[in-house]
């Protein structure tokens, strides 16, 4: 059974998924008590991601000022400073020479960034390495434990009343950063946008930085091709989220009844259409299991698809180029400890909790 609180589902929960689509592609089943859908192949999660019978639950749903500041050409804006910022980082951790590149490295960068954007005083920015983490629980769509819920709801009271204040501040004259260019929202229209934008672009870019620099440092070759040519960190930042996605899964709600495949999916009913199994599905991917940095072939699912692509998709995508291109060419023998590295409890967001490296270059 698919369970992510199950450590060895948590560690490696591809295994399952294969079993997922050779024996029950689509699964009712129940977690924590709530009756779902599970849809593990890769055609069958591209219908229930196009099809507009399935909605995407309310606090899911980007807003439209969001979607258009966050696009391709804001986003490709920023690509100096975000070198700018890894390079500062990776230069701190060649002093020590040793690094935890999740706390150290994949969470700075985005926080960093999400900070600036935000207009945060860097001074407040380790306020959010506790309360991000909490926040994000609030997006599970199942598996959250009434304590968990309760931290939940006490970081997202933390930040909001920190942005109330932060727009309050910023009311008065207008700035160069992201917050100033919502106009047309209200003072709660805004601090619901902060956090909305920390949410997008602190913990997937977090969660893909991490896996990615885990799956390089875990096959050399790859990390070699990648620092002979950087060229390829577009093509190798695909391959890291299709290979170990950081959003495993899409989740949809059924605004009617519907037939699909001889099926009756019933209306309000939550349907999990498994990305990280769809990116492994033998049918669509060439030897799917191997992690390939030059793969080409059919997109991956790991920001949807469509009109319903994640909203910091743009934003995760250009910091793991330049973080993890920067990384290999820094430390070409990037080296992780024989030890077990333990997963975060989530069912939507597969991200390290940590990941010790000993840094050579």
């Amino acid at each position: 059974m698919l369970d992510p609180r199950d450590p060895a589902c948590r560690d490696d929960p591809y295994p399952y998924y294969a079993r997922l689509r050779s024996e029950a592609p689509f699964l009712r089943t129940s977690l924590d008590g709530e009756e779902v859908w599970l849809v593990s192949r890769y055609e069958d999660c591209l219908r229930i991601l196009r099809d507009r019978r399935f909605s995407v639950p309310p606090h899911l749903r980007p807003r439209g000022p969001l979607a258009e500041v966050l696009g391709p050409r804001f986003v490709e804006s920023l690509r100096p400073r975000v070198a700018e910022i890894a390079t500062d980082l990776l230069d701190r951790a060649e002093e020590r020479g040793a690094a935890d590149l999740v706390a150290d490295f994949a969470f700075e960068v985005p926080a960093r960034v999400a900070c600036e954007l935000l207009g945060v005083p860097a001074r407040d920015r380790h306020l959010f390495r506790a309360w991000l983490p909490e926040l994000s629980r609030g997006f599970e769509p199942v598996l959250v434990s009434s304590e968990e819920r309760a931290r939940c709801d006490a970081a997202t009271e933390a930040l909001g009343a920190y942005f109330e204040e932060h727009v309050r501040r910023r009311r008065g004259g207008p700035g160069r950063d992201l917050l100033s260019s919502l106009t047309g929202l209200d003072d709660a229209g805004r601090v619901a946008s902060c956090l909305q934008v920390l949410d997008a672009a602190c913990e997937t870019p977090m969660a893909l930085i991490g896996n990615g620099a885990l799956a390089l440092a875990r096959h050399p070759d790859q990390r070699r091709r990648l620092r002979e040519d950087p060229h390829l960190a577009v093509s190798a930042v695909e391959e890291c989220l299709r290979w170990d996605s950081p959003v495993q899964v899409a989740c949809r709600i059924a605004e009617e009844e519907v037939f699909l495949d001889g099926l009756v999916i019933e209306r309000s009913r939550m349907v999990l259409a498994l990305l990280g199994s769809a990116n492994r599905d033998p049918a669509v991917f060439e030897d799917p299991d191997t992690f390939q940095i030059e793969r080409s072939g059919p997109p991956h699912l790991s920001f949807g698809c469509g009109e319903r692509v994640c909203l910091g998709a743009h934003l995760a995508r250009m910091e793991a180029q330049i973080a993890l291109r920067l990384l290999v060419r820094r430390f070409p023998e990037l080296h992780v400890p024989d030890v077990r590295l333990v997963r975060r409890p989530s069912l939507l967001l597969r991200s390290l909790e940590c990941l010790p490296v000993v840094l050579a270059n």
